[in-house]
């Protein structure tokens, strides 16, 4: 039901509402004409018409209906904008902590690579270790902080 209030699909999308108000987009409204037009032809083409006051009151309410999908469609686009800002609120800066967890994850995943080669290669074994679990344990909390920035 929700989909044909809304024109034919609910979207809580930014791309989809504005190709909803491009001028490409048939609305419910304007199918409802269309139908009503040729309904009209038809019933001229063996002699017929729908009485004029009827007709009017049909265009009154797609009229009606018209205006009544411009301010949903208006609606779902602030909805949107609305649960954006709410998000954004919850979690100011997300975007950029994820970047900086990642980054940091990265770096320490790479000094600990350049710590474990040494290691391997026989250098200074008792100053390594201590290093290496360090870039360990940064890129794991960086990597565990990251997920759970995600969610």
């Amino acid at each position: 039901l929700t989909g044909v209030l809304a024109g034919g699909g609910y979207t809580n999308n930014l791309a989809e509402f504005t190709k909803r108000n491009s001028e490409d987009y048939v609305g419910t409204a304007d199918m409802f004409s269309k139908h009503v037009e040729a309904l009209n032809s038809r019933l001229q083409s063996v002699g017929k018409q729908i009485h004029q006051g009827d007709l009017a009151k049909i265009e009154q309410l797609i009229k009606s209906l018209r205006d009544s999908e411009r301010k949903l469609n208006k609606t779902m686009l602030y909805a949107e904008k609305y649960a954006r800002l709410r998000a954004e609120a919850k979690a100011p800066y997300k975007g950029l902590r994820q970047f900086l967890y990642l980054g940091l994850g990265l770096s320490a995943t790479i000094g600990a690579g350049i710590f474990f080669l040494q290691f391997l290669a026989g250098r200074d074994s008792i100053a390594i270790l201590p290093n290496l679990g360090l870039q360990v344990g940064v890129a794991i909390l960086m990597f565990w902080l990251f997920r759970r920035e995600a969610r």
